[in-house]
């Protein structure tokens, strides 16, 4: 199912509200309940760490503010692993040590890879946020790790389908990506879903061009821009993270490249490339988010997030793996209420039959292979005439449900 809200701009917001708490209240306990968060809060994946951070620590406070679970609050215990596998390990050892074994903030593949292993022994229970690698829930699934990002599968079909229904027309389809395994998979998950709803619901065949690849830490886009001024294609897909993908585009601008694709598919920079852009935002570009407050303008707890997060960051626009830290946090919060314990034994099986009231939508862990099942956003960036330079022309919100994978949990996911 696909819901699109169109024209709302963002703005900072000054609303406050609890979190919806229909469950039963956690048994009477002394002390505070421990939340670990084990993440890149420094290094080269900083940003990444600290957008989750202030979506974990608004959750927290709206529910110590109102009493807390069962009148203990919460307290985040911070682990730094510098986005270095060896660090996670020490990092998750000293959270266990300190009795928060249930743990959010996990977001880059190598340090999920090095931590699974050792989750049974350490009775640790994790949340992924940010890794959207589908073999997660799969060839590498762990019954003590819960994957509240959507994953690759969901996030190509959202971004398929939305082009789909909107370029009926725009059959040839290129490609700007890293040269990386992710970037690879994340044109052939997208290439495949959009194939599928090219042919099988419009009859129309499509043609996806070999991908195009510049090396992670590129800093001359030329050569690629080159290759695709020359290609017939009117689709573009681009996969280029962080500062490449926004020098790419400013590079891109300078030649045109923008004005000759029809449609710009974006799978890597959200927001970021709009805040970088500004008034030279294209006006064809449609970016994956794992979440906008424009889908749900007049939710508190969007709102409170957005209050937040402003006050945290000196930014009104929340990005939205802030958002995936608020809800990693509020499940916790709603499974211990729910069972009155922080023991990853009895926590799991509330997990894998809880529904949850979010500010992605109404969601729940798929039982079979711990995949969240909420709603995935494309949203249409353009620039305008704000102190901001850009705004929301539309949010396109796509059920997760309707894209995801069989639940195959530990056999290998087929391309």
């Amino acid at each position: 199912m696909i819901t699109t809200t169109r024209r709302t701009w963002l703005t900072g917001a000054t609303a406050a509200s609890l979190i919806p708490g229909t469950l039963r209240h956690a048994r009477a306990q002394t002390g505070p309940i421990k939340i670990g968060f084990l993440g890149p809060l420094s290094g080269p994946a900083q940003i990444v760490g600290m957008e989750l951070r202030v979506g974990a620590e608004t959750a927290r406070d709206l529910i110590n503010r109102q009493g807390g679970i069962g009148g203990r609050q919460i307290e985040i215990t911070f682990a730094d692993d510098r986005g270095d596998p060896n660090m996670t390990i020490s990092g998750a050892h000293e959270l266990a040590g300190q009795g928060a074994n249930l743990v959010l903030g996990m977001a880059l593949l190598s340090s999920i890879m090095a931590l699974l292993p050792q989750l049974q022994s350490l009775n640790m229970l994790i949340q992924i946020n940010g890794a959207t690698d589908e073999r997660l829930s799969h060839e590498l699934f762990n019954r003590n790790m819960f994957i509240t990002t959507p994953n690759n599968v969901i996030r190509q079909g959202a971004l398929a389908e939305m082009v789909a229904a909107k370029y009926p027309d725009v059959t040839g389809w290129v490609c700007a990506i890293q040269d990386s395994a992710q970037s690879r998979s994340s044109w052939a998950r997208f290439g495949k879903s959009l194939s599928a709803a090219y042919e099988q619901k419009r009859g129309k065949i499509l043609k996806l061009e070999d991908p195009l690849t510049a090396k992670v830490g590129a800093t001359d886009f030329k050569p690629l821009i080159s290759q695709l001024a020359a290609s017939p294609a009117k689709g573009l897909f681009h996969s280029l993270v962080g500062s490449d993908g926004v020098s790419f585009f400013q590079q891109a601008r300078a030649f045109g490249l923008d004005k000759k694709f029809t449609v710009i598919a974006e799978n890597a920079l959200d927001m970021d490339l709009p805040k970088a852009l500004k008034r030279s935002m294209p006006d064809n570009v449609y970016s994956l988010s794992f979440w906008s407050p424009n889908v749900t303008p007049n939710d508190p707890r969007g709102q409170e997030l957005t209050k937040a997060y402003a006050a945290a960051t000196k930014d009104p626009y929340p990005h939205g793996l802030a958002a995936l830290g608020y809800v990693s946090l509020q499940l916790y919060a709603e499974a211990i209420r729910q069972t009155g314990s922080t023991d990853p034994a009895r926590i799991i099986p509330a997990l894998e039959t809880m529904k949850f009231d979010t500010i992605r939508g109404l969601g729940f862990f798929r039982k079979e292979d711990h995949q969240f099942l909420a709603t995935t956003c494309v949203v249409h960036f353009t620039a305008a005439q704000t102190e901001a330079g850009w705004g929301v022309e539309s949010v396109t919100a796509v059920d997760d449900a309707s894209m995801v994978n069989p639940a195959t949990p530990g056999i290998p996911i087929a391309m």
